[in-house]
């Protein structure tokens, strides 16, 4: 039951990155291109409104030319990368825009957020800030230069700055957000790759600096045991191979106790150290627009996003911009302050990956607010509307929250229209809807990003932060599988020669002699087992394994019955199917005093199967790490291992693979 609640969260965790990673952060990234466009053509028609064909034209102009790069700018920094040579880019559209500046004037103030955004995006810090800065500041030096100049409205200098602040920090933010999404779903894979190497390169430290001793003292132990055997007598040798026969069962000892060790439950938190230094690691030297791929600077998106939006209604209705004050400044300056501490909870929950508490009654709230109000506080009250709206996408279901958000917009566009001191002419009419719809499409998804996107990033932070673990989990299982089956195998064999070797002493000294330079040969290629285990270079094959097997049951005395009819195999079968005979047939030698062993492989009914049966069982125990090891790998290839005793002291290990 524990493994099925496992696996469901691990596909929840995956669900939610592959969701985030496709969906949401591609919707968010077009949406941000096409406001963008849509505000370049609003100010285009702003230009138009002054009557100037010849200033028209040039806006028109600039804006074909500059708008292409900018876009480009924009589609690499919502995947977290600086786009190729985009110096010279952003170089094009600052001369651009300044001489289209120069040509037209204070109208053309606003297309500033245009190079302040791409600065954003493109420059590192703290030069992007230094764009950023001088761009909110050029229409104080536009405006004095141009004292009559006229901007369709009896906008100020400080009307103009906050304006050119208010479309760079939005959209930068979204941009900053997407690429987020982007680059934390990207680099999970990375990340877990990441973690196995990093993982594998401290266990293999951690088992070198374990079995170091051991390796330098079975090769130490094996010279004085081949030195020894030229003496006289029988006694020295014996004591020699005395020696190898020990210090091999003390390394297999310690193999146990690593493997024991790795498999326990402090594995999880050594994996989790490891993911999160890897994630420190990744975050550093990324492109400007990627370099903050941490929770706390999407807090601090979220923060900077809600006081340039909700700031506005309150700096026009107090008359702060430059404009005229609403009727009743301080009621409204009230009313702004309630508004404000109904939507913020709102938001913040959103950001914490929460519900608001009481949605339908925040939404109706606030929509009483601002909208209620517009007739005592006046036409300087009407961005107050973009709140309910905002409010109708934190904390409504999107069917019923985006027609209610749609509708809330609609609304203040129709009494923007409505509210003039005297008929507009139709231009005039038609571009300050599309002007209104536009800023505050921009101004409500500006919000609703930064606090949708910034749990959409914590998440993904999160599940990258958990595939990392999971993978560091899953690669020390592997090294103490592997090493168990690999060096228990080996360190079996030597004491297997050591003891034979020593049966040999006095009747066979040749043959002594060489079985202790095959022991000496083994004890020597540790060192290099160890290292290909770490690294995952030990090749296995059904076929090598098997003669492997068997010569090392033969070299216990076991007699040896085989009868393998297998060939062709695919290599994962073939690599299963020789870790389990190599681990049958340790496992004979360490949990039997088998005399006779039968080792069968075929095919059949679209299994391949392999059968080991032995005498001599009963007298140890055969439960351990082997078996559970080899239950691993099967698993992988839905293979199955069943262990039977067959009574009069047999039993029987039968291994099945799909063919």
């Amino acid at each position: 039951m524990t493994n099925v609640i496992s696996c469901w969260r691990w596909w929840a965790v995956l669900g939610i990155v592959s969701l985030v990673s496709e969906r949401i952060p591609q919707l968010a990234g077009r949406a941000v291109l096409i406001v963008s466009t849509l505000l370049a053509i609003v100010e285009i028609g702003r230009v138009g409104l002054a009557g100037s064909t010849t200033k028209t034209v040039v806006a028109i102009v600039a804006a074909a030319a500059f708008m292409p790069l900018h876009l480009w700018h924009l589609s690499y920094g919502v995947r977290g990368e600086r786009p190729p040579h985009s110096g010279p880019t952003l170089a094009v559209i600052a001369v651009i825009n300044l001489v289209a500046l120069v040509v037209i004037g204070v109208p053309w103030s606003f297309m500033l957020a245009v190079l302040a955004t791409s600065a954003l995006v493109v420059l590192p810090m703290p030069w992007s800030l230094a764009a950023l800065a001088a761009c909110v500041l050029a229409p104080l030096v536009v405006t004095w230069a141009e004292p009559g100049g006229d901007v369709g409205t009896s906008a100020s200098a400080a009307y103009l700055m906050y304006a050119v602040l208010f479309r760079a920090a939005i959209q930068f933010a979204i941009v900053w957000l997407v690429a987020a999404t982007h680059q934390l779903a990207a680099s999970r894979t990375a990340l877990a790759a990441d973690a196995v190497l990093e993982e594998r390169a401290r266990l293999q430290r951690d088992v070198r600096a374990s079995l170091e001793r051991h390796l330098a003292g079975l090769r130490e132990a094996s010279r004085r045991a081949r030195a020894a055997l030229g003496t006289r007598g029988v006694a020295q040798p014996l004591v020699a191979l005395d020696g190898v026969i020990a210090q091999a069962n003390q390394a297999l000892g310690d193999l146990r106790a690593i493997v024991a060790d790795t498999r326990a439950s402090r594995t999880e938190s050594s994996a989790d150290s490891t993911a999160t230094a890897l994630v420190r690691s990744v975050r550093a030297g990324r492109s400007p627009i990627g370099r903050g791929l941490v929770t706390r600077h999407a807090w601090w998106i979220l923060a900077g996003v809600h006081a340039v939006v909700l700031l506005f209604p309150l700096l026009m209705a107090v008359g702060a911009l430059g404009l005229d004050p609403a009727n009743h400044p301080f009621l409204a300056a009230l009313a702004w302050l309630v508004s404000v501490a109904l939507l913020l909870p709102a938001s913040l929950a959103v950001a914490r990956g929460r519900r608001p508490s009481y949605p339908l009654a925040r939404v109706v709230a606030l929509a009483i607010l601002s909208f209620g109000l517009l007739g005592t506080f006046g036409v300087e009250w009407e961005t107050a509307a973009w709140m309910p709206a905002i409010a109708a996408l934190l904390c409504l279901p999107a069917p019923t929250g985006v027609p209610v958000a749609v509708t809330g917009l609609l609304g203040l566009v129709t009494y923007d229209a409505l509210s003039w001191p005297s008929p507009p002419s139709t231009y005039t009419l038609v571009w300050s809807i599309a002007y209104m719809l536009t800023v505050s499409a921009l101004a409500v998804a500006g919000v609703w990003a930064s606090a949708r996107l910034l749990s959409i990033v914590v998440d993904l932070e999160a599940a990258r932060d958990t595939l990392a673990a999971h993978a560091a989990r899953s690669e020390r299982r592997r090294l103490s599988r592997d090493l168990h089956d690999v060096l228990g195998q080996s360190l079996t064999a030597i004491s297997l020669k050591g003891d034979l070797a020593r049966r040999l002493i006095g009747a066979d000294r040749p043959a002594a002699g060489r079985e202790i330079d095959e022991l000496e040969a083994v004890a020597h290629s540790l060192a290099a087992e160890i290292e290909a285990v770490a690294r995952n270079e030990r090749e296995v094959a059904f076929a090598t394994e098997a003669d492997a097997a068997v010569d090392l049951l033969r070299l216990a005395g076991v007699d040896v019955a085989v009868d393998l009819q297998l060939e062709g195999i695919p290599p994962d079968a073939s690599a299963v199917l020789g870790w389990a005979i190599r681990e049958g047939a340790t496992n004979i030698l360490r949990h039997a005093d088998a005399r006779r062993c039968s080792i069968h492989a075929d095919r059949q009914d679209g299994l391949i199967w392999l059968e080991l049966v032995n005498d001599g069982a009963g007298s140890r125990r055969r439960d351990g790490t082997g078996l559970r090891n080899l239950a691993d790998r099967l698993a992988e290839l839905d293979g199955s291992a069943a262990g039977t005793p067959m009574g009069g002291g047999r039993f029987r290990l039968r291994i099945e693979v799909p063919a």
